[in-house]
Protein backbone atom coordinates (compact mmCIF):
# COMPACT_ATOMS: atom_id res chain seq x y z
CA UNK A 1 0.00 0.00 0.00
CA UNK A 2 2.64 2.43 0.98
CA UNK A 3 4.66 1.84 -2.38
CA UNK A 4 1.12 1.78 -4.87
CA UNK A 5 0.92 5.33 -2.68
CA UNK A 6 4.39 6.73 -3.11
CA UNK A 7 4.27 5.49 -6.80
CA UNK A 8 0.56 7.88 -6.92
CA UNK A 9 2.30 10.89 -5.41
CA UNK A 10 4.93 10.57 -7.99
CA UNK A 11 2.00 11.22 -10.71
CA UNK A 12 0.79 14.44 -9.17
CA UNK A 13 1.65 17.18 -12.08
CA UNK A 14 3.35 19.88 -10.49
CA UNK A 15 1.86 23.34 -10.48
CA UNK A 16 3.54 26.17 -12.04
CA UNK A 17 5.06 29.09 -9.68
CA UNK A 18 6.41 31.00 -12.89
CA UNK A 19 6.35 30.15 -16.49
CA UNK A 20 8.46 31.92 -19.22
CA UNK A 21 6.75 32.68 -22.44
CA UNK A 22 7.83 30.32 -25.35
CA UNK A 23 10.23 31.79 -27.56
CA UNK A 24 13.02 31.38 -30.05
CA UNK A 25 16.47 32.51 -30.08
CA UNK A 26 19.19 32.59 -32.70
CA UNK A 27 22.61 31.88 -31.54
CA UNK A 28 25.62 33.31 -33.70
CA UNK A 29 28.55 30.46 -34.73
CA UNK A 30 30.84 30.72 -31.57
CA UNK A 31 29.10 32.57 -29.50
CA UNK A 32 26.60 32.16 -25.99
CA UNK A 33 23.61 33.88 -24.15
CA UNK A 34 22.69 33.97 -20.79
CA UNK A 35 19.67 31.83 -20.95
CA UNK A 36 18.12 32.16 -17.30
CA UNK A 37 19.61 33.18 -13.66
CA UNK A 38 17.58 32.70 -10.71
CA UNK A 39 17.31 35.67 -8.01
CA UNK A 40 18.95 34.52 -4.81
CA UNK A 41 17.83 31.33 -3.10
CA UNK A 42 15.43 30.73 -5.15
CA UNK A 43 15.91 27.27 -5.89
CA UNK A 44 15.21 24.21 -3.35
CA UNK A 45 14.54 20.19 -2.92
CA UNK A 46 10.71 21.49 -3.56
CA UNK A 47 11.30 24.14 -6.67
CA UNK A 48 13.22 23.77 -9.67
CA UNK A 49 13.21 24.97 -13.16
CA UNK A 50 12.05 22.76 -16.45
CA UNK A 51 13.46 23.60 -20.14
CA UNK A 52 11.49 22.36 -22.65
CA UNK A 53 13.51 22.97 -25.89
CA UNK A 54 13.84 22.63 -29.99
CA UNK A 55 17.01 22.85 -31.66
CA UNK A 56 18.44 22.80 -34.99
CA UNK A 57 21.64 22.20 -34.17
CA UNK A 58 24.33 21.53 -31.66
CA UNK A 59 24.26 23.49 -28.22
CA UNK A 60 26.38 23.60 -24.91
CA UNK A 61 24.86 23.49 -21.55
CA UNK A 62 26.67 24.83 -18.47
CA UNK A 63 24.55 25.30 -15.98
CA UNK A 64 26.32 27.25 -12.07
CA UNK A 65 25.24 27.05 -9.18
CA UNK A 66 25.55 31.26 -9.08
CA UNK A 67 22.82 33.89 -8.59
CA UNK A 68 21.96 36.79 -11.25
CA UNK A 69 24.04 39.82 -9.41
CA UNK A 70 27.39 37.35 -9.84
CA UNK A 71 27.07 36.64 -13.55
CA UNK A 72 25.58 40.03 -14.31
CA UNK A 73 28.32 41.67 -12.74
CA UNK A 74 31.27 39.23 -13.62
CA UNK A 75 30.40 39.74 -17.72
CA UNK A 76 29.48 43.80 -17.09
CA UNK A 77 33.43 43.82 -15.89
CA UNK A 78 34.91 40.78 -18.08
CA UNK A 79 33.43 41.43 -21.27
CA UNK A 80 32.16 45.36 -21.52
CA UNK A 81 31.51 45.13 -25.61
CA UNK A 82 29.08 41.83 -25.19
CA UNK A 83 31.03 39.75 -27.26
CA UNK A 84 29.72 36.98 -25.74
CA UNK A 85 32.33 34.60 -27.32
CA UNK A 86 33.65 30.81 -26.47
CA UNK A 87 36.38 32.71 -25.23
CA UNK A 88 34.68 34.83 -22.68
CA UNK A 89 32.63 31.81 -21.47
CA UNK A 90 35.77 29.61 -21.02
CA UNK A 91 37.24 32.47 -18.69
CA UNK A 92 34.24 32.33 -16.82
CA UNK A 93 33.67 28.93 -16.60
CA UNK A 94 37.57 28.42 -15.46
CA UNK A 95 36.64 31.18 -12.80
CA UNK A 96 33.96 29.62 -11.64
CA UNK A 97 34.56 25.94 -11.73
CA UNK A 98 33.22 25.13 -8.73
CA UNK A 99 30.26 25.83 -8.71
CA UNK A 100 29.66 24.05 -12.51
CA UNK A 101 26.50 22.26 -11.55
CA UNK A 102 26.37 20.38 -15.41
CA UNK A 103 28.03 20.87 -18.65
CA UNK A 104 26.18 18.66 -21.70
CA UNK A 105 25.64 18.98 -25.10
CA UNK A 106 22.35 18.69 -26.91
CA UNK A 107 22.18 17.76 -30.56
CA UNK A 108 19.48 19.14 -32.74
CA UNK A 109 15.61 17.91 -32.12
CA UNK A 110 13.52 18.34 -28.84
CA UNK A 111 14.76 18.03 -25.20
CA UNK A 112 13.83 18.33 -21.74
CA UNK A 113 16.31 19.63 -18.90
CA UNK A 114 15.26 19.81 -15.08
CA UNK A 115 17.68 20.92 -12.68
CA UNK A 116 16.35 20.54 -9.01
CA UNK A 117 18.61 21.14 -6.12
CA UNK A 118 19.69 19.09 -3.06
CA UNK A 119 19.57 22.00 -1.38
CA UNK A 120 18.89 25.48 -1.52
CA UNK A 121 20.75 27.15 -4.02
CA UNK A 122 21.15 29.79 -7.14
CA UNK A 123 21.30 28.63 -10.96
CA UNK A 124 22.48 30.05 -14.09
CA UNK A 125 21.97 28.48 -17.42
CA UNK A 126 24.51 29.10 -20.45
CA UNK A 127 24.05 28.46 -23.80
CA UNK A 128 26.53 28.21 -26.14
CA UNK A 129 26.58 27.39 -29.65
CA UNK A 130 29.90 25.41 -30.35
CA UNK A 131 29.60 24.93 -33.88
CA UNK A 132 30.54 27.17 -36.88
CA UNK A 133 26.95 27.50 -38.28
CA UNK A 134 23.66 29.40 -36.92
CA UNK A 135 21.92 27.60 -34.42
CA UNK A 136 17.94 28.42 -33.73
CA UNK A 137 16.45 26.58 -30.81
CA UNK A 138 13.04 27.36 -29.65
CA UNK A 139 12.17 27.04 -25.62
CA UNK A 140 10.07 27.55 -22.89
CA UNK A 141 11.13 27.59 -19.29
CA UNK A 142 9.56 27.10 -16.41
CA UNK A 143 9.71 27.80 -12.49
CA UNK A 144 7.88 24.22 -11.13
CA UNK A 145 7.08 23.53 -7.50
CA UNK A 146 7.70 19.76 -6.76
CA UNK A 147 5.37 17.46 -4.36
CA UNK A 148 8.21 15.03 -4.69
CA UNK A 149 11.75 14.18 -6.28
CA UNK A 150 11.28 11.34 -8.39
CA UNK A 151 14.70 10.25 -7.34
CA UNK A 152 13.33 9.79 -3.92
CA UNK A 153 10.44 8.22 -4.57
CA UNK A 154 12.18 5.82 -6.91
CA UNK A 155 14.48 5.24 -3.75
CA UNK A 156 11.80 4.85 -1.09
CA UNK A 157 9.66 2.06 -4.17
CA UNK A 158 12.87 0.14 -4.45
CA UNK A 159 12.97 -0.12 -0.30
CA UNK A 160 9.01 -0.85 0.19
CA UNK A 161 7.82 -2.97 -2.78
CA UNK A 162 10.65 -6.01 -1.56
CA UNK A 163 9.53 -5.02 1.99
CA UNK A 164 5.54 -5.49 1.46
CA UNK A 165 5.92 -8.48 -0.34
CA UNK A 166 8.23 -9.80 2.55
CA UNK A 167 5.04 -9.22 4.49
CA UNK A 168 1.88 -9.52 2.31
CA UNK A 169 3.14 -13.22 1.49
CA UNK A 170 2.85 -14.59 5.25
CA UNK A 171 -0.41 -12.70 5.97
CA UNK A 172 -1.80 -14.17 2.54
CA UNK A 173 -0.83 -17.96 3.65
CA UNK A 174 -2.31 -17.17 7.60
CA UNK A 175 -5.29 -15.75 6.16
CA UNK A 176 -6.12 -19.03 3.52
CA UNK A 177 -4.73 -21.16 6.80
CA UNK A 178 -7.73 -19.59 8.59
CA UNK A 179 -10.24 -19.55 5.70
CA UNK A 180 -9.36 -23.48 4.90
CA UNK A 181 -9.67 -24.08 8.92
CA UNK A 182 -13.18 -22.33 9.09
CA UNK A 183 -14.46 -23.70 5.80
CA UNK A 184 -13.68 -27.26 7.01
CA UNK A 185 -15.70 -26.47 10.29
CA UNK A 186 -18.45 -25.52 8.54
CA UNK A 187 -18.59 -28.28 6.06
CA UNK A 188 -18.32 -30.84 9.26
CA UNK A 189 -21.08 -28.85 10.85
CA UNK A 190 -23.68 -29.43 8.07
Amino acid sequence: MVSAALYLVSLIPSPNARKISPETQILLPETFDIHYTSTPESLNPATGIQINAETNGTLNFRIFNLDFYTVIGWFAQHDPSNNRTLQILDEFTTTYSSQLMRDFDVTSGKFFVEIVPPKIENATVLVANPTSAVVSWSYETKTVNIVASHDRIFLALIITVPLGIALTVPWLATSFGERRKTKKTTMSSV
